[in-house]
């Protein structure tokens, strides 16, 4: 390879590498992080978890978080599949419930969740083709391909992903879990291309000949 050669194809593996960080940067620019959390104080919450907390546990269960994001959500029901989620994420003393501490959490979440809903149905209208609710492996590799460029990950990334995003222990991401899906990925995705692209690059310059010296 001429170093003319070597230069373009430099040239156009950075522009690449950039055009693909300004994709991804633009859609993390519009994603919400989900376990943000409501500012207050224990104090802020208490007149809440005091009308919701029936059976004054100091927790709330899922029924009594699920009454109060119908509070949050005008009149409407979340699904349970949305409570379940809430819990998993605000949860930090893993009782399976939230308290007053982890109330502010729990509020977080659920707007960022709201607002993802747009993104959130289209995503599952590409993917869950056979209308589950769910995407199987299958379909979260392919949704993990379009996301890298075309790029396929293998099934230990996609298994991985799963692992990380599945809060519900289903082996398949359900639409509440998408999001969070599509936020770790860019991040393993990064990774996972940087450590192809420098053993490519290694390998190159590995089969380049050796430079040899000529006697007069």
């Amino acid at each position: 390879m001429g170093f003319a050669d070597a230069m373009m194809r430099n040239t156009s593996k950075h522009a690449h590498a950039a055009q693909r960080g300004k994709r991804r940067a633009a859609l993390e620019a519009k994603m919400h992080i989900y376990e943000v959390k409501i500012q207050g104080s224990s104090s802020t919450w208490k007149p809440l978890m005091d009308s919701f907390d029936t059976d004054g546990t100091g927790t709330l269960d899922a029924n009594q978080l699920k009454q109060i994001l119908k509070l949050w959500n005008e009149g409407i029901d979340p699904s349970d599949e949305q409570v379940a989620f809430i819990i998993s994420i605000a949860d930090k003393s893993g009782q399976g419930s939230v308290n007053i501490d982890e109330l502010g959490c729990a509020a977080g979440t659920w707007m960022a969740l709201k607002d993802d809903q747009p993104f959130i149905n289209e995503t599952m209208a590409k993917y869950d083709t056979d209308k589950s609710g769910s995407l199987n492996k299958d379909q979260v590799k392919l949704m993990m391909t379009d996301l890298n460029d075309g790029i396929a990950p293998d099934d230990e990334t996609v298994d991985l992903l799963i692992s990380v995003a599945d809060h519900s222990k289903t082996g398949e991401i359900n639409r509440t879990e998408v999001r969070k899906a599509v936020q770790e990925w860019y991040g393993m995705a990064a990774l996972m291309n940087d450590r192809k692209l420098k053993e490519k690059e290694a390998a190159e310059r590995k089969a380049q000949p050796q430079g040899c010296c000529v006697a007069s």
